[in-house]
């Protein structure tokens, strides 16, 4: 055992070293980069340089991104959720009364950042962990019985944007050519439509990983 720690800790040791070296040997100059995004914004489909990079011009690290919270979500499921919430404990006064208040401005706020993403700092990942917040919030605050959620509405609901995602990059390569490379004219409509149901997913995602094993969020 001794011997795979100090394996594992000379790997880690080396990869560490490269990426110094691939850090330091980063040239502090202009690479031309930024001048060809900046240039191409107006036809990436939004106004937002960052958002343009995200689901643009590098979209397949978003995807890929989105897959990993997919992993991370099934790997919880499978080492047996550790954590659980309280699904069943009587719940006062107070807490739905809050959230009765919170809720609708967690969730305007969700569709205000969602819709801002095209113009500024916003997107699916920032709707998406209000969305999930909210999720949080309203679990926490309903009655037993007041959840009467299908396994199957929890899987479609988790798939869906990663499932859309990947369907829009396989549907334009008639058109463009290339995978997740959107046709002229066409970009902002589904860059739009991929942003909507990857927050709806994520905001599903963080709340499983949250609320843990029950069998109002996790039914058989």
């Amino acid at each position: 055992m001794k011997t795979i720690v100090n394996l594992v800790s000379v790997v880690v040791l080396l990869w560490l070293a490269v990426l110094a070296w691939a850090l330091w040997h980063i040239p502090l100059t202009d690479s031309g980069l930024q001048t060809l995004a900046l240039a191409e914004l107006p036809n990436s489909g939004v106004e937002h340089a960052v958002t343009a990079v995200l689901l643009n011009y590098r979209a397949y690290d978003t995807l890929l991104e989105v897959v990993v919270l997919l992993a991370a979500v099934l790997g919880a499921r499978a080492a047996g959720w550790p954590v659980a919430l309280p699904l069943n404990a009587d719940r006062g006064p107070l807490l739905p009364g809050v959230a009765s208040v919170l809720l609708p401005l967690l969730l305007l706020s969700a569709v205000y950042l969602l819709w801002l993403g095209k113009h500024e700092a916003g997107g699916s990942f920032q709707s998406g962990a209000l969305l999930g917040a909210a999720g949080i919030l309203a679990l926490l605050s309903a009655q037993p019985g007041d959840w009467p959620v299908r396994a199957w509405t929890v899987r479609v609901g988790l798939v869906i944007g990663f499932s859309i995602f990947l369907l829009v990059g396989v549907l334009v390569i008639p058109f463009s050519g290339t995978f997740l490379a959107y046709p002229f004219g066409t970009a902002t409509e589904l860059i739009l439509l991929i942003e909507i149901v990857l927050a709806f997913s994520i905001g599903l995602a963080l709340l499983l990983l949250f609320a843990g094993q029950g069998s109002v969020i996790d039914p058989p």
